[in-house]
């Protein structure tokens, strides 16, 4: 007896077998799984992008501020160098001016000794002047110090010789005050004649002044003799 072959039942759903479900379930699940993956690379990408950006910020930021700092450490140096160049300089010229002073000063000093040395030679030579001085002299040696009897008479020879003395004082006196002549050397070489018959003079000049109402006739005489008697000559041995 023989057996009737019976079709194989296939089992299916939604018009598809198992299998066939079966397969596309494991597919979906795998594009699944590598899209899930694909998104978790993603964002570890981003975040390694974003460590690596903020790293690179940090270091920009430090090496801006390394700069900051070099940029100002510099300009400190720098300042202080300006600061010590121009002192140097400042120094340098000071210096070069007071060595310019100490040369115009004693180049000017000398000036002053060679002209107080020719007014001295001129004046020794001076007749006039000789008489003049000799007349004083007389007066000292006769005790008449009361010279101002010879206003009364301005023709009198007397009365000349004493207004010559006085103008070449008078002279003298207003040079050295103008820087022209060396008062040190003139004292040296004239401070007793000077002294002596500028006693003797002075009551002669006070009645002038009163009698022609000049206040300042020969006035740089008196301070020049004033200065001399307030620092005496100092001896030398």
């Amino acid at each position: 007896m023989q057996t009737c072959p019976c079709p194989e039942v296939v089992t299916r759903y939604l018009g598809e077998t198992i299998g066939f479900w079966i397969q596309t379930v494991a597919l979906l699940a795998s594009a699944a799984g590598a899209f899930l993956l694909i998104l978790d690379t993603r964002k570890g990408v981003e975040r390694q992008i974003k460590a690596n950006h903020e790293a690179i910020d940090t270091q920009i930021k430090a090496n801006l501020r390394a700069v900051n700092d070099q940029i100002k450490a510099n300009q400190a140096t720098s300042d202080s160098q300006i600061k010590a160049n121009a002192a140097a300089l400042e120094a340098q010229i000071k210096t070069s001016q007071e060595g310019v002073e100490k040369q115009v000063k004693a180049a000017s000093k000398g000036q002053e000794r060679r002209a107080t040395i020719e007014l001295m030679l001129n004046q020794n030579a001076n007749p006039e002047l000789k008489k003049a001085t000799n007349f004083i002299k007389d007066l000292h040696r006769s005790g008449q110090t009361n010279v101002a009897l010879y206003i009364q008479d301005r023709k009198s020879p007397e009365y000349l010789m004493l207004v010559y003395l006085l103008n070449t004082y008078e002279f003298t006196a207003a040079a050295i005050k103008e820087k022209a002549l060396d008062e040190d050397l003139l004292k040296r070489m004239q401070y007793t004649v000077i002294l002596n018959n500028w006693k003797v003079l002075e009551p002669f000049v006070i009645v002038l002044r009163n009698t022609d109402k000049h206040e300042t006739l020969f006035q740089e005489i008196q301070l020049m003799a004033e200065r001399w008697k307030l620092n005496p000559l100092q001896k030398d041995i």
